[in-house]
């Protein structure tokens, strides 16, 4: 249960750091660019979207978090996924 915990919090790590990576992006080439007001609104909603799977990953990663500390994970491994 512990190893798949670790697991699932590497994968929503990995996920974190892509939507966020992937919000920047468009922060970028979408919205700086926008000459529009129709422009600015479809990248914004675009950026909430990516805001909602950032905040659903950073949830996912929290609840790993607890379940590693209730499995009673090491203080190494505490440490590495703090």
């Amino acid at each position: 249960e512990l190893e798949l915990r670790k697991g699932q919090a590497n994968d929503s790590l990995h996920h974190l750091r892509m939507a966020l990576a992937e919000k920047s992006v468009l922060f970028r080439t979408e919205l700086w660019h926008a000459s529009s007001q129709s422009q600015t609104t479809w990248a914004w909603g675009k950026i909430n979207a990516i805001e909602l799977m950032v905040k659903k990953h950073a949830a996912v990663y929290r609840a790993c978090q607890r379940a590693m500390i209730s499995l009673g994970a090491d203080e190494d491994n505490l440490v590495r996924y703090r």
